[in-house]
């Protein structure tokens, strides 16, 4: 009886983009999201827009 081993192969997460640009990235959006202070009045209001979008 023969046997075979599996070989078993690297697989990459982001194959697109490379550990330095994923970085660059994450970098970029953090900063976007630093100092931001929703108001809430427009976030009900939007809340309210996309559920009304689902219902109907």
């Amino acid at each position: 009886m023969t046997t075979k081993t599996i070989v078993r192969q690297k697989i990459d997460v982001y194959p697109l983009l490379s550990a330095r640009e994923r970085l660059l990235i994450w970098e970029r959006v953090k900063g976007m999201w630093k100092n931001r202070k929703p108001n809430p009045i427009q976030e009900l209001k939007q809340v309210r827009k996309e559920w009304e979008r689902r219902v109907l």
